[in-house]
């Protein structure tokens, strides 16, 4: 009866010599035994090697940056309207927008530095006949962008006006 002890006993020694060869082999682990029961202390590491750094697999690469920032457009009035009195001018502009200069043939007619980006051009100060709008915006660095030309006529006619 006590040669079948000693044989487990026997077998789990052995047991952990080759555990402790094969983790000494491989380098990441030892593990001891403690004689006076017959039982395998657990591994304890020696030198861990870190797992290599593949950053976070669960977020999608980021979309790159726009090659072009947005430009602004007059809103509100379209190419070959005539236009009499007080015209409203309205610009969409990118986000960021500091000041926006509403320009009638080159002249800037109303500068706005707050959102909503409106002006009034009062057209009796342009002779009857074709001219070109845009709208410049610029950012707090200085960096500006302008529209589209917009053609439109004044027709300040009486007619027009009334």
């Amino acid at each position: 009866m006590i040669a079948r002890p000693l044989r487990q006993l026997a077998s789990a020694r052995t047991l952990a010599s080759l555990t402790l060869v094969f983790a000494v082999a491989c380098g990441s682990s030892s593990s001891t035994s403690n004689s006076s029961t017959g039982q395998v202390d657990p591994p304890v590491a020696t030198n861990p090697t870190p797992a290599p750094d593949a950053g976070p697999a669960s977020n999608p690469p980021a979309d790159p940056p726009p090659t072009t920032s947005p430009t602004p457009a007059l809103t509100g009035i379209t190419n070959g309207a005539v236009v009499a009195g007080q015209v409203s001018l309205a610009a969409a502009v990118p986000a960021g927008t500091a000041a926006v200069a509403f320009q009638v043939d080159g002249a800037t007619v109303a500068t706005v530095t707050a959102a909503p980006f409106t002006a009034v051009w009062n057209s009796f100060g342009s002779a009857n006949g074709a001219h070109s709008l845009v709208v410049q915006a610029q950012d707090s660095t200085g960096a500006a962008a302008t529209s589209s030309a917009v053609s439109v006529t004044v027709g300040n006619h009486i007619k027009n006006i009334f």
